[in-house]
């Protein structure tokens, strides 16, 4: 199978393949897929590079892809009142869309921003429409996928309004470790809703010996 190449700085074919397969395994173990779909899905695949800093999606843009990141770090984000309101992180092997403006034809709300260098793999919104009128594995990868990120929307949601900021921080060290690491602390203030100071003073709060996760 041939996968377009839509500018400089990809994968090797190597680990281009290796990524197809860790996607092919991950929808396989959703449904059964024909190796006729497969096929026909991979040929419509765009790779696509992402320097760092750079911006995949623009606020006020109309989005016309879905994504899978093969690899680097991005964050979405909204602009409220002159500053920066982080929405989500994104990682290797994960999805990535501004997905209400894709489903809707409406400008975004929010920006998508390589944090790091990143290759994606992309999906235009045409095709992935023509996917589910192929054949009913790719309504049912769809539902599922569409049902695991309500549920994650469902559980941000309930912590903002049920955990406290220490718990929240804590939830996130445990479940999301990476995000830690690669994202600025500034921007992790704000993807807890919280201010930088607030952030410094439960690390350093958590620090302690008997203070729990640093």
């Amino acid at each position: 199978m041939t996968i377009a190449r839509a500018n400089h700085a990809l994968l090797p074919n190597s680990e281009l393949m290796d990524t197809l397969d860790i996607i092919k395994k991950y929808y396989a173990s959703l449904t059964t897929i024909p190796n006729e779909e497969w096929d026909w899905f991979a040929a419509r695949l765009i790779e696509k590079f992402i320097p760092k800093n750079s911006h995949w999606v623009t606020e006020g843009q109309i989005a016309h892809e879905y994504a899978f990141i093969t690899q680097g770090f991005m964050r979405s984000y909204y602009v409220k009142e002159g500053k920066d309101v982080v929405r989500d992180f994104f990682s290797e092997h994960s999805h990535v869309s501004a997905y209400t403006s894709i489903i809707s034809r409406t400008p975004s709300l929010y920006s998508i921003q390589a944090l790091e260098s990143t290759r994606l793999l992309t999906l235009t919104y045409r095709d992935n429409q023509e996917l589910f009128c192929r054949h009913s594995c790719w309504q049912e990868i769809g539902r599922m996928t569409a049902e695991a990120r309500y549920k994650q929307k469902e559980e941000r949601e309930a912590s903002f309004l049920l955990d406290s900021p220490e718990d929240r921080y804590q939830k996130l060290f445990i479940q999301s470790p990476e995000i830690l690491q690669r994202a600025p602390q500034y921007h992790i203030a704000s993807y807890l809703g919280i201010t930088p100071e607030t952030l410094s003073r439960i690390r350093r709060k958590l620090a302690k010996p008997s203070g729990g996760v640093k």
